[in-house]
């Protein structure tokens, strides 16, 4: 059979090296249309679900969280494998589906059983994001030549290096690591909580109940239309400090530093 193959090719050299030209066209149209990876992803296919309890011990996430999300994803289709690590005020429970599945298929499975799982008042739960344990591919790092603090660095980079990279075909989340978030602190005094009777919970329901804005309707004035509304949400310190908590003997307690002869600040 070989011999006659052979006598086959011979008589036939055209046709040959014909057939032989298109594998050629054709295996390098393939090489230029295949994606080359630097590292090649061999991880299975993974899903996570992050869940937050803060202030819990690992004992009791573990019980009131870990264990109900690890019921809720066994019965999952395509399912092999069910992992979970507990630390304090932290779930992570990954699940491992068949390497055929796809990705979207399986986040799908997984968000329609967590939207009927009953977790304790208090418990945050997302998805992790769309990548594996190979997908980090890249790190950075802000410097500045003194101009600005780490705080300022933060920022920038929350506001303006992460959007501009979270543009990027592919890149599924930007973690931002160090740095000084931006935040605002109250700092109380005992003696003045007992002396005006006001509880950290009672202050702490003001401050939410005053950070916010409202919508109303509008004002017709000709052709033209003032929109109504009202600003509540606390973009600064002086903000901050006109938060009112409540009234006593009439007057009004207002969250603010300690000042000589105002008497009423906290």
């Amino acid at each position: 059979m070989i011999a006659s193959l052979i006598d086959t090719a011979l008589r036939l050299r055209w046709v040959v090296l014909a057939m032989l030209l298109v594998l050629i066209v054709a295996g390098i149209w393939s090489f230029q249309q295949q994606p080359v990876d630097a590292y090649p992803d061999i991880s299975e296919q993974m899903v996570q679900v992050i869940a937050v309890f803060p202030g819990r011990a690992p004992e009791e996430v573990e019980r009131l969280v870990t264990i109900p999300l690890e019921n809720a994803m066994l019965g999952l289709p395509r399912v092999e494998v069910v992992r979970s690590r507990t630390i304090f005020g932290l779930s992570l429970v990954q699940m491992i589906f068949h390497e055929a599945a796809d990705p979207y298929w399986a986040r799908q499975q997984v968000q329609e059983h967590l939207v009927h799982l009953e977790l304790p008042e208090g418990v945050d739960f997302e998805l992790g994001p769309l990548a594996t344990a190979y997908g980090e591919i890249y790190r950075y790092e802000l410097v500045s030549d003194g101009r600005y603090s780490p705080m300022e660095l933060r920022t920038l980079n929350d506001w303006v290096v992460i959007r501009h990279l979270m543009r990027v075909q592919g890149v599924a989340e930007v973690a931002n690591l160090g740095g000084l978030e931006r935040q605002f602190a109250v700092q109380f005094t005992p003696a003045e909580l007992r002396r005006y009777d006001v509880t950290l919970s009672e202050i702490e329901e003001a401050i939410q109940q005053n950070n916010a804005s409202g919508g109303g309707s509008i004002i017709p004035q000709g052709d033209l239309s003032i929109v109504v509304r009202g600003r509540g949400q606390i973009e600064s310190i002086t903000d901050l400090e006109q938060t009112f908590i409540r009234s006593v003997n009439g007057s009004p307690i207002y969250l603010k530093r300690k000042t000589l002869g105002s008497g009423l600040d906290i």
